[in-house]
């Protein structure tokens, strides 16, 4: 039976790597860029107390719309009819934004040259990839066998999997790099597709019904399709629609990656687990960080499968673990 394990950045944090937007914003490689004038940096920087790289995604999206507003409003002071061009908006930035994404890349490149050796790491992310799911993780023992996963798709850029294991014959062969890898220095950073529409914002920033402007998107750059790397793994949501037991680590499933979770979960929500009979589910782990953590991943999956979370938890068998607390969450621990 068909068991994977799908991975986001809580993940490396869990492991005790140093990955978090927190660690990046305070890095060296940010900081050079804010005093080189960067200012998209500066705005990140200014946004310190986020913790996930979602956020990060969320930020590009809210300075672009800020920035352009700010120049909207600008040239309406200058001019009571004007045309904006932003061509030299547009190169400035992306000229930042490619310098932001090397600094990250060049930031966990020297963050991940401290993993040398995952063989004798515990913690409940090394046990999960080990060992699959338990009851109570802290009292489950490390294994060295063969992997528990037949496949591992990762948002991380990091690679480390292969470190956990003694020999050869254990081994992963099968991990995917949805967003691209340092080791290929092919990362995908960015934002979704529909996350800016300049048609649809100017409309709403437009008070002024004689300013004109092109609707044509000169920002596309900032799309995580727009990278060489984008749809170059194997399918995620083929894979969670054709598994028999989906493990959700540290992954948040966030709106900017809609693209990746959008029809798995509408149809993991309609349908048995493949190749099985009506009586068996397909069986579905999401492991949250306390109480926020747990709501936050139940919001999403409500609007991944357009609020039928009913007939998701009817059809498949799922279970969700709370790592804070380390141990599964029940009606005693939702009644708190």
């Amino acid at each position: 039976m068909s068991k994977i394990l799908i991975i986001g950045n809580g993940f490396d944090l869990n492991l005790g790597l140093k990955t978090s937007y927190s660690h990046f914003i305070h890095s060296e490689q940010l900081q050079n860029l804010i005093s080189n004038g960067n200012q998209l940096a500066a705005h990140l920087n200014k946004k310190h107390t986020l913790q996930n790289w979602v956020d990060i995604e969320h930020e590009l999206k809210q300075y672009l719309i800020r920035t352009f507003k700010i120049k909207l409003e600008y040239e309406y002071e200058r001019n009571n009819e004007v045309v904006l061009t932003e061509q030299e908006q547009q190169d400035q930035l992306k000229y930042e934004f490619i310098a932001l994404k090397n600094a990250l890349a060049e930031y966990l490149i020297q963050s991940s040259k401290t993993i040398r050796d995952m063989t004798d790491n515990n913690s409940q992310a090394a046990k999960i990839l080990r060992c699959g799911y338990s009851k109570n993780l802290s009292t489950e023992s490390i294994r060295l066998r063969t992997p528990y996963f037949n496949e591992i798709f990762t948002f991380n850029y990091t690679n480390f999997f292969n470190s956990f294991f003694i020999g050869n014959d254990r081994k992963f062969s099968q991990i995917h790099h949805i967003h691209g890898s340092l080791e290929n220095n092919n990362i995908v950073f960015g934002i979704e597709d529909d996350a800016f529409s300049l048609k649809n914002d100017i409309n709403l920033l437009n008070s002024a019904p004689h300013l004109k402007y092109s609707s044509e998107n000169h920002f596309t750059f900032l799309n995580k399709s727009d990278h060489f790397a984008f749809g170059k793994a194997p399918d995620v949501s083929n894979a969670i629609a054709n598994s028999h037991e989906i493990h959700f680590f540290g992954c948040s499933l966030g709106d900017t990656d809609n693209a990746h979770f959008r029809r798995a979960f509408k149809e993991i929500s309609t349908q048995i687990s493949p190749k099985t009979t009506s009586s068996t589910k397909r069986k579905i782990y999401f492991y949250v960080y306390g109480k926020t953590g747990y709501r936050s991943i139940y919001n999403r999956i409500m609007a991944l499968t357009d609020s039928q979370v009913s007939e998701f938890k009817l059809i498949n068998d799922v279970t969700f673990y709370d790592l804070k607390e380390d141990k599964e969450i029940d009606q005693e621990w939702l009644n708190q």
